[in-house]
């Protein structure tokens, strides 16, 4: 539990950073409330001026090419009727978290199964010092639509 408040503590503010310097307001970032609150009449589109030129036609409707797993997850927005709440930063927040602790603790439990040694606790501090400061997970500090979508 400690690790996870270690990283939100570390990603929470750079995410905050990101969001507002880029995409606060876009249009965009609710692409998936819309296309949950299409999915909720049994279609599968979006409309138009929410996804912009990310969007395509087919059969007279607009679709998405990101699919609706994320549309899934605002499930909850929908029971509060909270529908036009971007939560594409704690999403990204939540991403960032899961594979950084995923990595850390699998560098963690080498280190538990290696041979004791200052090389080997060497290694494994430039290792999470990688991980936390420039590993993939930090792919995700860019709050956008995209990000979202790769967790």
């Amino acid at each position: 539990m400690g690790l996870l408040v270690f990283m939100v503590l570390c990603f929470a503010p750079l995410l905050g950073i990101s969001w507002r310097l880029l995409l606060w307001g876009d249009p965009l970032n609710l692409t998936f409330n819309n296309i949950f609150g299409h999915l909720m009449h049994g279609r599968f589109d979006v409309d138009p001026q929410i996804v912009g030129w990310e969007g395509f036609m087919r059969g007279g409707r607009y679709d998405a090419y990101w699919g609706i797993f994320c549309a899934l997850l605002r499930f909850p927005l929908w029971i509060f009727h909270r529908m036009n709440t971007d939560v594409t930063l704690w999403s990204c927040l939540v991403a960032v978290c899961l594979t950084g602790m995923a990595k850390i603790r699998a560098v963690l439990l080498i280190r538990r199964q290696s041979v004791e040694s200052p090389a080997a606790r060497w290694a494994i501090g430039l290792k999470l010092g990688y991980i936390l400061l420039g590993g993939s997970a930090t792919g995700y500090l860019k709050v956008t639509i995209y990000q979202e979508v790769d967790f």
